[in-house]
């Protein structure tokens, strides 16, 4: 307990000095000035930073963090991305990895929301999915959103982003069981 620490025989804080000492300072490297596969490693270090306190649940707030450095990641493609030229084969496949990456951080920032009970953000972060280029008919995104809100209590809301799961997907029966849940609360709360 530090307060015990601080405190004397007479309870009152004991002054301390605590005298830090710094060893080094590495200026980060510029991410615009990195080539395709530093940006690459580069994003696969935020990704497993983040993957690291997802996968630690016992602390608090490690979602929030892993949420977090999933949006580090999203923002780092985003205002740096790297596109190649058009011949560019490789740099093409590093294009297509970091969208993967920027895709892959925004399902992540959607479960991390979702362990959260967060569901406003649950739908805020699966619409920015969808509505991105990158994947309008993501089945996971449509079926947290729609489950995020039958948890919101907006049935309606719930029910068209399930139907349209169910027209991608037909056989997805996680989506079918909360489309009857949705329909069945929506008669129940009226």
């Amino acid at each position: 307990d530090f307060s015990a620490l601080i405190k004397g025989k007479d309870e009152k804080p004991k002054k301390i000095t605590i005298t830090i000492t710094i060893i080094d300072v590495v200026k980060p490297k510029d991410y615009k000035a990195m080539k395709g596969q530093e940006k690459v490693d580069h994003v696969l270090s935020i990704k497993a930073t983040a993957a690291r306190f997802f996968k630690d649940a016992s602390q608090p707030n490690n979602f929030q963090s892993a949420a977090d450095q999933y949006q580090r990641i999203i923002q780092t493609v985003r205002f740096t991305g790297w596109e190649a030229e058009k011949d560019d084969e490789a740099g093409a496949k590093l294009t297509a990895e970091l969208r993967s990456l920027k895709m892959t951080a925004y399902t992540n920032i959607i479960v991390c929301n979702h362990k959260m009970q967060n569901w406003r953000k649950v739908t805020e972060a699966a619409q920015k999915l969808l509505k991105a280029k990158l994947s309008p008919n993501n089945v996971k995104a449509m079926y947290f959103k729609g489950y995020a809100h039958v948890k919101l209590k907006e049935y309606d809301e719930g029910r068209v982003v399930l139907e349209r799961l169910l027209t991608v997907d037909p056989e997805h029966g996680e989506g079918k069981k909360l489309l009857a849940v949705a329909k069945k609360q929506k008669l129940v709360d009226q």
